[in-house]
């Protein structure tokens, strides 16, 4: 992919005329550089921004890097359901392209990331679970679209442009927890949100968070727990949750296996249902926190009950 387009390609890409798409970086409604020579080039994330905000039409995505979505233009994703639908059958049979051309698809169509992983991948990966029970294909069809939806939740993560002054949140799975789609969604909606996720990965000692929450000069730490929880994760979110306090930071905990029996619940710890409760609480720590800088980040919605791993954090 070309990192930087002339306005000549990007105005081909959404159907406009050169003068129309210069004029709109003369105006600041699309942010362009300067050469040495002094020719305007617009880097492709910020075409991207642009096509999302203003729902400008793709007509040529493939000079945006975006191959995958030539196809898709005269057949729109109508209504949840047919999206769902569409989405799960791309998984189902491992169509590989086919999923990264819908989801980039209804993210070039402005769908929020926490919408496209709430309403969509997740619904989808539940009914694919379900299959689980009663297949013996079902445990290769599950592992194959975990790691269809992991490809294309890095691709789109790819495609997001994140302020180099973003404020950072630092998250991972717990150590013995080898599930990695949880915590790279919860990563890939901040980012969407102007949030930097740093994302520790699955098997994460709290340890190594609490490190990362600290060299990072992060305000909220994430946990995502899908698997069985161990004997000893109580006592590691305890240590965690103690660690981020004297660091004026919260801590989110989510997934499918998450229960208020495995931690104290404190100020500082907060259970959550969706990606879309972790964005929102994110925001408000960080409004509390530049309000108040000198006191705690405080409680924000501290009512989350956990959900599905593949949903929540």
């Amino acid at each position: 992919m070309k990192h930087l387009l002339s306005p000549r390609e990007v105005a081909t890409a959404i159907g406009v005329s050169e003068s129309t798409l210069k004029r709109w970086t003369d105006d600041g409604l699309i942010k362009a550089i300067r050469t040495a020579g002094g020719h305007r080039r617009i880097p492709v994330n910020e075409a991207i921004r642009f096509v999302r905000e203003t729902q400008a039409r793709v007509v040529n995505p493939t000079i945006l890097g975006l191959a995958d979505v030539v196809g898709l233009e005269d057949s729109p994703l109508v209504g949840s359901e047919q999206r769902v639908e569409q989405v799960h059958s791309a998984l189902s049979s491992g169509h590989g392209p086919r999923m990264r051309g819908l989801a980039t698809s209804l993210f070039l169509d402005g769908m929020s990331m926490t919408e496209l992983c709430d309403d969509i991948i997740t619904v989808a990966m539940q009914r694919i679970g379900e299959v689980w029970q009663s297949s013996d294909e079902g445990i290769f069809i599950e592992h194959r679209a975990t790691d269809l939806c992991i490809q294309v939740l890095h691709h789109l993560q790819g495609l997001i442009e994140i302020p180099e002054d973003a404020a950072v949140a630092v998250g991972g799975g717990p150590p013995k927890d080898p599930y990695l789609l949880g915590t790279l969604m919860a990563a890939t909606c901040l980012a969407d949100a102007g949030i930097r996720g740093v994302n520790l990965g699955a098997d994460t000692p709290t340890r190594a968070i609490a490190h990362a929450v600290e060299q990072s000069d992060a305000s909220l730490a994430w946990l995502s727990i899908s698997a069985p929880a161990s004997h000893s994760l109580s006592e590691d979110i305890n240590a965690l949750a103690d660690d981020l306090d004297k660091r004026d930071a919260c801590l989110v905990i989510g997934g499918r296996n998450v229960s208020r029996g495995d931690f104290t619940l404190r100020s500082n710890v907060h259970v959550g249902r969706n990606m879309r409760e972790l964005v929102a609480f994110t925001r408000g720590v960080l409004v509390n926190r530049r309000a108040r800088p000198d006191q705690a980040a405080g409680t924000v919605g501290d009512d989350f009950t956990g959900a599905n791993g593949v949903s929540a954090t």
